[in-house]
């Protein structure tokens, strides 16, 4: 296989039970680069049994379904889980009322991110209630800031996130059903500050089910 960014492991998640599909669907994102590669897509569907489901992600520098789509369970839910997608303008929101010096809320950013609002991830939720079959009520938001022309050694890309993706979690259920959700640190605050003071984590807690266990991890 000629490996592309798109073959990373990034790229590649599996939803909880659907109907119709009770293992879950395989998704991947269809990046910069295109799908992955047509070896891995013949290997997915030689299953027959969870559907694999390709969602744009050609916007992004790093096209990787788990840059746009987390799922966590949820006992709460209307079907035991809830998927975890950005939401750049509560991201703007939390910044612009922190005041803190880590938010870079220069214009373009501003205007950038309402952008991906009004297209990207509108087109995001459509894809995950028409093609996937979630709950409206299965999306929770999380605040997450993009900026434009991230770059990698190769030159300028697509879209990247200013602080570490919140999205890329780990989420762990022991068999007593107790979760615990591993959360990259966004770091939206002043060096030195505390987790308190970040300005992003309230809006991170806010969204995530009431029965996990969050932990902030510096990565």
């Amino acid at each position: 296989i000629d490996s592309s960014d798109a073959d990373g492991f990034g790229n590649l998640e599996v939803s909880p039970p659907l109907p119709g599909w009770p293992e879950g669907r395989v998704l991947y994102g269809i990046g910069p680069d295109g799908p992955p590669d047509p070896d891995i897509l013949r290997l997915l569907d030689a299953s027959n049994r969870q559907g694999p489901l390709g969602i744009d992600t050609s916007w992004l520098c790093v096209g990787h379904i788990d840059e746009l789509l987390s799922f966590v369970p949820d006992p709460g839910g209307p079907r035991g889980f809830v998927a975890l997608v950005p939401d750049p303008l509560a991201a703007l929101r939390a910044l612009s009322r922190s005041g803190s010096p880590a938010a870079p809320l220069d214009p373009g950013l501003v205007a950038f991110n309402e952008g991906l609002a009004r297209v990207e991830m509108v087109a995001l939720r459509r894809a995950l209630i028409d093609r996937l079959g979630l709950l409206p009520a299965e999306l929770r938001p999380l605040p997450v800031l993009f900026e434009p022309s991230a770059s990698f050694d190769a030159g300028p890309c697509g879209a990247g996130t200013v602080y570490p993706n919140p999205l890329n979690l780990l989420a762990v259920l022991d068999a007593g059903g107790h979760g615990v959700v591993l959360v990259p640190d966004p770091f939206a605050r002043a060096d030195g500050d505390p987790p308190e003071r970040d300005a992003l984590i309230p809006g991170i807690v806010a969204a995530m089910p009431a029965a996990l266990e969050l932990r902030f991890v510096d990565t």
